[in-house]
């Protein structure tokens, strides 16, 4: 009952709205009419009040009373005359520059541009590539926390039903449709265990509201899914399995002192200074916000040497899962990819088509200054 009325209520609101828009532009045709001014700018000024009424819609329509029902019409009919009428009188010099004018007003360049730049095409193939740069900057220094994240995709962690299903789905030439929460997102796990907290800052920091969709992520899953083999799926869960038994793996002394290892050290340094100022100011504890040193302890040399023996240990099957899902990033979104090839030509030519017009509105302005008013309220 509430939902009808308020659907009446925005139609009653709409119309009032309509109804003041028709009142100015009739208040309008009355000033073009006393202004005194030559054909051409009166015969664009009414063209531009008759596009006004078509984009909102405005004709008989809008009322059931019949007085204003045929004021409406009159307007109509006669401002379709007077554009008409000047439109016959024009002379040969006046014909040229109206087809000029039109030429400019006809198309909307930088629109057109927007909307090429900003539709599912542009999005889909952004966020491809946006995943595909924020996959190799986080991980490539920090390989150990890719695996953990990335192969619960293949059996999943705490998730029903496993991600184990997808695989199955794919395998067997079905399609997927991932949940909400299937997506991959900033990961916290916090717990009394000091070697098992861990934080990964996850593809929620990559900007492009696309990156949450779930019909993206069932082509990049799909694809990683038909790259993977049973057998790697296995090892993949064995290994993942070992990632979170322990979080920082014991090390010999004489693994500490080699040069790969204190290699690790000196990047997580630097990763310290970045990564610490975040994380105090995004989470609480307990209610309580946190400080530097509630998070030191991620990125100790004890944590940072055990993640990167820990992936030297498990190197193949960690580079190979992350090999194949940069390759599935990149084979995804054939079809988009290909109309976003085509219409970045169209963007090319509209930018040489703004270019020649705004070479040509020079021209113009010069003679025939109501243009560039025109043009400002098309924006």
């Amino acid at each position: 009952m509430n939902k009808n009325l308020e659907k009446k209520e925005a139609e009653k609101k709409k119309i009032k709205l309509l109804k003041d828009i028709f009142f100015q532009i009739t208040e309008e045709i009355e000033e073009i009419e006393k202004k005194k001014t030559y054909s051409l700018e009166k015969y664009f000024f009414f063209s531009s009040l008759k596009a006004e009424l078509e984009n909102n819609e405005i004709d008989t329509s809008l009322t059931d009373d019949l007085s204003e029902k045929k004021i409406i019409s009159s307007t109509i009919k006669d401002l379709n005359k007077k554009i008409d009428g000047f439109d016959k009188k024009f002379n040969k010099k006046e014909k040229e520059d109206q087809e000029k004018i039109l030429s400019i007003l006809e198309v909307d360049e930088e629109s057109e541009i927007e909307k090429l730049d900003t539709n599912i095409n542009a999005r889909t193939v952004k966020g491809a590539k946006d995943l595909e740069k924020f996959m190799i900057e986080r991980y490539k220094d920090d390989m150990y926390e890719f695996i953990r994240v990335w192969s619960e995709i293949f059996y999943g962690y705490g998730v029903t039903p496993p991600f184990s299903n997808y695989f199955k789905d794919v395998k067997e030439g079905e399609e997927i449709w991932l949940k909400d929460s299937d997506i991959p997102s900033d990961w916290v796990f916090e717990s009394d265990d000091e070697d098992y907290n861990h934080v990964i800052i996850g593809i929620k920091s990559l900007k492009g509201e696309y990156l949450t969709s779930v019909p993206f992520w069932n082509e990049i899953f799909t694809n990683v899914y038909k790259n993977t083999s049973e057998k790697q799926c296995k090892e993949l869960k064995k290994v993942n399995k070992k990632a979170r038994a322990s979080y920082a793996p014991k090390v010999s002394l004489f693994e500490k002192v080699t040069s790969k290892y204190k290699e690790a050290v000196r990047i997580n340094k630097k990763k310290t200074e970045k990564f610490i100022p975040k994380l105090v100011k995004s989470f609480d504890y307990d209610g309580k916000k946190t400080t530097s040193e509630d998070w030191k302890y991620l990125f100790t040399d004890k944590v940072v040497i055990g993640k990167e023996y820990f992936y030297q240990k498990n190197k193949k099957i960690i580079d190979d899962l992350f090999n194949i899902i940069i390759k599935s990033i990149r084979n995804s979104f054939k079809g988009e990819k290909n109309k976003r090839l085509k219409e970045k030509k169209t963007v090319q030519k509209l930018k040489g088509d703004i270019q020649k017009e705004k070479d040509l509105v020079k021209q113009i302005y010069k003679k025939h200054k109501f243009v560039e008013k025109i043009l400002a309220s098309r924006v």
